[in-house]
């Protein structure tokens, strides 16, 4: 685990705006994300965690909230002609190259969003409620740490609860 420090930073949501952060880390791997999980529950600091930003406006000047950027190293794995895996933090626009690349279908109405795949997830990002055509139509199962069992869970697409702009 790194040292949590503070900053002020314009650059850790998609509006820019300038915010001091009292603690700010990064995590590049599951045991770095404990560790982080750890220190927030013992502290009683309330724990963000930041993806590329592109779905976060910070209300506060001040941010006391620990802000933990996702810095899981990038992947998109072919598992088969028409499967990939892909991490959390790899960026729509990127996945949406590799499908193009590979001819297939995707969830190209996204190429504008400057989402991660993780943010995209958590947000059920879409079409709109008129259109009801999410990211979860192109979505097989989702891998996530469970705090609670202490281990990775996967989820198959039917087992995921989705809302409107939330997972």
């Amino acid at each position: 685990m790194q040292s949590i420090k503070s900053l002020s930073d314009r650059n850790l949501s998609y509006y820019r705006t300038e915010h001091y952060f009292a603690r700010y880390a990064e995590f590049a791997s599951l045991e770095d994300y404990k560790a982080y999980y750890q220190w927030s529950k013992k502290q009683g600091v309330k724990l963000y965690i930041l993806g590329n930003g592109s779905n976060t406006l910070y209300q506060k000047q001040k941010v006391k909230s620990l802000i933990l950027k996702n810095k899981l190293p990038k992947k998109i794995e072919a598992l088969s002609a028409n499967r990939f895996e892909v991490s959390s933090t790899v960026l729509v626009l990127e996945l949406l190259k590799a499908c193009v690349d590979n001819s297939l279908d995707s969830f190209y109405y996204l190429a504008s969003v400057p989402a991660t795949i993780g943010g995209a997830l958590a947000m059920n990002a879409g079409r709109g409620r008129k259109h009801n055509i999410t990211i979860y139509d192109f979505v097989e199962s989702v891998s996530f740490y469970d705090h609670e069992s202490d281990t990775v869970k996967t989820l198959g697409k039917g087992d995921i609860v989705q809302g409107y702009r939330k997972t």
